[in-house]
């Protein structure tokens, strides 16, 4: 149970287990063998305690008690349950039984002192049956092996005097605790009228959406804000939220879908923070990217920065280091990790129960594999505002969140790998492994054996008939667990634990069932798939939504709003605002050229066209420009004519890391090459990235990038059409034109910023596409935008310039 605090009647509840913790951390991770050991530990428990009763007649089991004390003007309630209690000879006999996964030699060496945590509640609660009227008290330790089911009964001595003092020296320190977060609070409400805007000046509207946030968060309402870029949304909402968090008790939780949107929001809070306020905020940064090992494998066997790490986080000076430098980096927890051989991921994770703003991935908040359980196992998190950063990735996130597979080669390839196990327990595992493979052999007969390779089919998959053989998989991986410590196994990569995870989450999707998922059989690659397709994530979107004390979304490109404000799980009453550009009409440019068609079946004969418009506009104007385009494929083809038109052309790659995009930026500074980027609609370049001053003069949008056509897209548009009457616009139109406006949108960032942007293409010239075009782009209508001479119309706009 979570500690209860009422400080305004000076309350305090929590459980015995809390109170006798050496460390109350809590690991985030949920793989195949964690959750099988909780599952084991749990029987094996239940099975004693059956045993117990069947064998001792006045034998019960979880016995509830509750223990008051008042300490330093505090009325503190302890609440536990006793896993067995009963009397013998005269004496109160108190069990806390344990189950553990230990060679026999080890086992056998278990004594009081092994487990610390254990030993504390024991003596706690024979202290408190001794307080309340029990004369005779004796606790015993019951541990339990998992391997092979042997028990240990160890007595534990206590003395009422030595239990008291460290009873009262724990809750001291607990009230201490309470104490000085209550004085931070009190701090924080001054801080909140000591908060100021970070920059010398407000853009113009800025002073609207601050205006709009803080009317939201006074009715505890979500917020839905589609502004241009370069307005300045990052500062206009994190400024109102943090002052009224301040001022209300309340964190913040600022989300993004990629890594260098979350730049802004660091430098936002860097300059929010002053000699007056002392602002906390962290950056957490992906598992994956912040282990210092040379492998990621958590586990104390393969990485020293896993080892001892409950000890070593108890260190106060560890984190008042870290907390004291404001907003805390990756770089900073690297670097203090490093210094104490600490886990990186697992230190932020835990910092970041003590700062004021998190900024992290999408991930952490909504993927059902790896959200922050300390912070969203359990509703409601209502001290928690959520700001979401170009929230309209969250469509597209959402859905694959709930769109998990079963590959049909995984399973074979783990069928293979269990029949080379000599131990008897993988034939268990291959009987599983070989109903599921006979489950995917029956989808294929339905979906008919004579189609030919590449076909996708719909399937019906019956739920019962997968609980059931997680159940199994459940049974087995408890005795995998055990095999594995008996024999001191550690696989960094256990490709059973992979696949129990992965059957896992299959399954928990599977469950939830409705019109929202589709079931698809993949035969289209060299391996059979079987796919789970979420066609809409709102109902799964709304469910975390609806616990935070508001949420506030925005982007460039969050219009239509009626959209998002569906798609994302908003309710249908969320408050919904529009602004236009901040900037002078002037110093952009924006000319439809429809002189070619960008339609997949027309696209090869427009990589000449579209070449030699890029050309013969750079020759215009000198600089840096951007060339987006609706897939790798097409940009391919055009880059193809460009080269040999011996143009300086950069293009993005279908898989580039960080540092290939940095030298990419680092290139674009350099305002004397004359760089061309030949990038992607919605990809790295497109979308949370400023390209200050020169750094940019000009954006070529090639074509609407729709979706492409697949099976899977077609499934939308039909359940768009059944559940909205609007297919086409869900699954292709509103997605495709998002694209455009966030690719047009790098171009002008700021009041100085002046810069050209041809959209070629024939539809963007029909109102069905140009409707969706943002008011702040024309004067009157669309249509002015529509040109048949582009290369004059920018020429006489850089003779003005």
């Amino acid at each position: 149970m979570p500690i209860k605090i009422d400080l305004e009647n000076k309350k305090i509840t929590l459980s015995v287990s809390e109170l006798a913790a050496e460390n109350p951390f809590q690991r985030s991770g949920e793989s195949g063998s964690t959750l099988a050991r909780m599952t084991a530990g749990r029987m094996i428990h239940e099975e004693h305690q059956r045993e117990q009763q069947r064998a001792i007649d006045n034998y019960v089991r979880e016995f509830s008690i509750d223990h008051p004390v008042s300490l330093n003007g505090y009325s503190i309630l302890i609440q536990g349950r006793i896993d067995g209690l009963y009397e013998k000879n005269a004496e109160t006999i108190v069990e806390e039984i344990k189950s553990v996964i230990l060679p026999p030699a080890q086992f056998n060496a278990l004594n009081e002192f092994t487990f610390t945590t254990y030993r504390n509640q024991l003596r706690l609660y024979c202290h408190f049956l001794h307080q309340i009227g029990y004369p005779r008290v004796k606790g015993y330790l019951i541990f339990i092996n998992l391997i092979d089911k042997s028990k240990k009964a160890i007595p534990v001595e206590f003395d009422d005097d030595e239990v008291q003092a460290f009873l009262l020296q724990r809750l001291a320190h607990l009230i201490h605790q309470i104490e000085q977060e209550q004085l931070r609070l009190i701090r924080r409400l001054e801080y909140a009228a000591k908060l100021g805007f970070p920059y010398p000046e407000m853009r113009k509207y800025q002073d609207d959406i601050i205006k709009d946030v803080e009317f939201c968060l006074s009715r505890q309402s979500d917020l839905l804000i589609s502004a241009p870029t370069g307005i300045g949304k990052t500062a206009a909402v994190i400024f109102p939220a943090l002052k009224y968090a301040y001022a209300n008790k309340l964190r913040l939780f600022y989300i993004t879908s990629k890594t260098t949107q979350q730049i802004i929001a660091q430098q936002t809070l860097e300059k929010l923070c002053n000699p007056m306020i002392d602002l906390r905020g962290i950056i957490l940064q992906a598992r994956e990217k912040i282990c210092l090992n040379d492998q990621v494998v958590c586990h104390e066997d393969f990485c020293p920065y896993a080892v001892d790490y409950g000890e070593k986080v108890m260190d106060d000076a560890l984190f008042d280091t870290l907390l004291a430098k404001g907003i805390i980096l990756p770089a900073d927890v690297q670097k203090i990790a490093r210094e104490k051989v600490i886990c990186p991921f697992e230190l932020a994770l835990d910092l970041s129960l003590q700062v004021d703003v998190i900024v992290c991935d999408y991930n952490y908040v909504f993927d059902p594999g790896s959200y922050l359980r300390r912070f969203f196992f359990e509703k409601p998190f209502d001290d928690l505002i959520l700001i979401i950063d170009e929230a309209h990735n969250l469509y597209q996130r959402g859905r694959d969140y709930y769109s998990p597979e079963l590959n049909r080669d995984d399973v074979q390839s783990l069928m293979y790998f269990c029949e080379l196990q000599r131990n008897p327990l993988f034939h268990k595992a291959k009987k599983i492994l070989s109903d599921i493979d006979q489950l995917f052999r029956e989808l294929e007969q339905q979906s008919g054996e004579n189609k030919p390779q590449g076909a996708k089919s719909l399937v019906e998959l019956e739920l019962k008939r997968f609980s059931k053989i997680k159940d199994r998989l459940d049974g087995f991986m408890l005795e995998y667990l055990i095999y594995k410590k008996a024999n001191a196994l550690v696989n960094p990569n256990d490709p059973v634990d992979e696949f129990f995870y992965t059957f896992r989450l299959f399954e928990n999707v599977l469950a939830l069932q409705g019109e929202e998922f589709s079931t698809i059989l993949d035969r289209s690659q060299d391996a059979t798939r079987l796919k789970i397709l979420c066609k809409d994530p709102a109902n799964q979107l709304q469910k975390r939504l609806d616990g935070f004390y508001a949420v506030i979304a925005m982007s460039a490109t969050l219009e239509p709003l009626a959209f998002y404000r569906d798609v994302l799980g908003f309710p249908a009453d969320a408050n919904h605002q529009s602004y236009p550009s901040p900037f002078p009409p002037g110093n952009q440019k924006i000319i439809v050229d429809p002189s070619v068609s960008t339609r997949f079946r027309d696209r090869p004969r427009s990589y000449e066209y579209i070449a030699d418009a890029i050309s013969s506009i750079l020759t215009l104007k000198p600089g840096n420009y951007f060339a987006f385009f609706p897939s790798f494929d097409y940009l391919q083809k055009v880059q193809e004519v460009l080269y040999a038109m011996d143009s300086n052309v950069i293009a993005q790659e279908r898989y580039m890391n960080d540092k290939a995009r940095l030298q990419v930026l680092e290139l674009l500074r350099d305002t004397t090459q004359n760089t061309l980027v030949l990038a992607v609609q919605g990809g790295i370049f497109a979308e949370g990235v400023d390209y200050s001053g020169e750094m940019l003069l000009g954006a070529f949008v090639i074509g609407p990038a729709l979706p492409a056509f697949t099976f899977e897209q077609e499934l939308l548009k039909s359940y768009y059409q059944e559940t909205r009457g609007m297919g086409f616009e869900y699954a292709y139109l509103c997605p495709g034109m998002n694209r455009v406006i966030q690719s047009v949108g790098r171009v002008i960032r700021s009041e100085s910023d002046v810069g050209v942007i041809l959209l070629i293409g024939q539809r963007f010239a029909t109102t069905y596409y140009n409707s969706l075009f943002p008011r702040y782009w024309y004067q009157s209508s669309p249509a002015e935008l529509i040109s048949t001479d582009p290369f004059n119309e920018v020429k006489r706009f850089w003779e003005l310039h």
